[in-house]
């Protein structure tokens, strides 16, 4: 009986020491994707909105979600070189809209609800759920330019320039 308690205690300990590992690799997982680059400083449409209107610019809504590969590919190099954040950050205002995940399909009623805004304002705009998608709004809210896929600097730069003031 001992043993038992002992081999029970044991495992308790080894799974609490592997949920703390577990947690500082995805700590760091996120530090390694950081969009250090490119400044998306708004979480909120409303609040880009206005910003936009006082400085005279357009809105880039960058749409992401977790475990978004081509996602991450462009935070790391795409987003970080200088001459795509420079540009955007100087160009428009830059916001962002990110999607949580569940190990379950997209279109399971979980992921519905953990994103039921997220898709409500997707859809408003008749807008497909794929990442990365990037939305181009001029400074009264009106969508002008969608797409939504992997884009290399070269192209996400021809992506911006063509759809600036």
């Amino acid at each position: 009986m001992k043993n038992i308690l002992k081999c029970i205690i044991l495992c308790l300990l080894l799974l609490i020491l592997s949920c703390k590992n577990k947690k500082e690799i995805e700590s760091q997982l996120e530090m390694e994707i950081d969009t250090s680059g490119i400044e998306f400083k708004f979480a909120n449409f409303n609040k880009a909105i206005e910003k936009a209107k006082e400085i005279d610019k357009h809105i880039l809504i960058y749409v992401t979600s977790d475990g978004c590969f081509p996602c991450m590919k462009m935070q790391k190099e795409v987003f970080t070189n200088p001459k795509v954040y420079e540009f955007f950050n100087k160009e428009m205002v830059c916001a962002k809209i990110h999607f949580k995940r569940t190990g379950s399909v997209m279109k399971s009623s979980e992921f519905k609800k953990l994103n039921e805004t997220r898709i409500d304002f997707l859809d408003f705009h008749n807008v497909d759920k794929a990442f990365p998608t990037f939305l181009i709004f001029d400074n009264n809210g009106k969508l002008i330019n969608k797409t939504a896929k992997y884009m290399n600097i070269e192209e996400f730069l021809k992506f911006g320039k063509k759809n600036i003031k």
